[in-house]
Parts: C-alpha cells; sequence; structure tokens
C-alpha cells in the first residue's frame, strides 16, 4: 500500500484554532469504539457558541438538536 502526501492549504492558515475530539460507542468492553477529530478557526468557535448559546453537545435540548440537524 503505498501513501501520497498532498499539500493542503486552508484559509485559516495564520488564525488561532480550536480542536475538537469525540468519541462514540461503548468502549473496547462492550463493544467498538469510534473516534472523530475536527479543527476550525477560534472566530468560527466563537460565533457558534453565540449562535447556538452551548458548548457540550450532551446539554443540548431536543428542539437544539432537530433545528442543527435540519442546518446540516
Amino acid at each position: 500500500m503505498t501513501h501520497e502526501s498532498k499539500e493542503v492549504k486552508y484559509a485559516f492558515i495564520d488564525e488561532p484554532i480550536e480542536i475538537g475530539i469525540d468519541e462514540a460507542g461503548r468502549g473496547p468492553v462492550l463493544g467498538p469504539l469510534v473516534y472523530g477529530c475536527s479543527f476550525w478557526p477560534v472566530t468560527v468557535g466563537e460565533a457558534m457558541r453565540e449562535k447556538f448559546g452551548f458548548i457540550d453537545s450532551k446539554k443540548t435540548t431536543e428542539e437544539q438538536r432537530d433545528t442543527m440537524f435540519k442546518q446540516i
């Protein structure tokens, strides 16, 4: 198997970023576990927190989740 390295350029290369990491699943004892990671400019994170009013997705209401799902 070969791996080609490609240079990736981001529009926010000179901006500070936030990184989000999350997992889903039951873990190694009870079943598979999947991790995801994403990053974005700090300004985007601030705007999203202001727009949706939360930091932890587990603290969202069902109505907030439905609204965000429709936007996605």
